[in-house]
């Protein structure tokens, strides 16, 4: 896969959020870490990942920040975030999908856990429930508190989908 990975250096992007802010990863890095979940809305892993990513405002105020990377255009994301999972986190916009290309990107959902450092802390592509809880471990262990549980042992949701 062509994918940036774990290790890997990130790419920093100033995003337009669909609340008219700039977004800027750089900033968000310094400030502590930050998890870039990047999605299309046609995506059925996407719309299937999104209420989970939820479960991750648990750590804001913490030093911990979660944004949705939306490809679609400001009107179809906000579509998306009430359609599903009332997503309160930042939507930012990747127009031209620089980003996308940037980050060599080959399916949606893919996330990337960041720091201030010079490399990528963790990243997964698809719906992986043991990974969703192990990057909500990482996070805990960064932060210096107990981790939250994203995906129960007994959720229904499946051990894995490809996006």
């Amino acid at each position: 896969m062509a994918t940036r990975a774990t290790g890997d250096a990130p790419v920093d992007f100033t995003f337009r959020g669909v609340d008219g802010k700039d977004y800027s990863t750089a900033d968000a890095r310094r400030d502590g870490l930050l998890l870039l979940a990047f999605y299309k809305g046609s995506c059925p892993v996407c719309q299937f990942t999104t209420p989970y990513l939820e479960k991750f405002r648990a750590y804001e105020g913490r030093g911990f920040q979660v944004w949705g990377v939306s490809q679609d255009d400001a009107a179809a994301t906000i579509n998306y975030a009430r359609t599903y999972g009332n997503v309160t986190y930042p939507q930012v916009l990747d127009e031209g999908l620089q980003a996308t290309v940037a980050y060599d990107l080959v399916s949606v959902p893919t996330l990337y856990l960041l720091d201030s450092g010079n490399r990528i802390l963790w990243q997964a592509s698809g719906w992986n429930r043991e990974e969703m809880n192990r990057v909500s471990r990482l996070v805990a262990e960064r932060l210096g508190v107990p981790a939250v549980t994203i995906v129960e042992d007994d959720d229904p949701a499946p051990v894995f989908r490809p996006g």
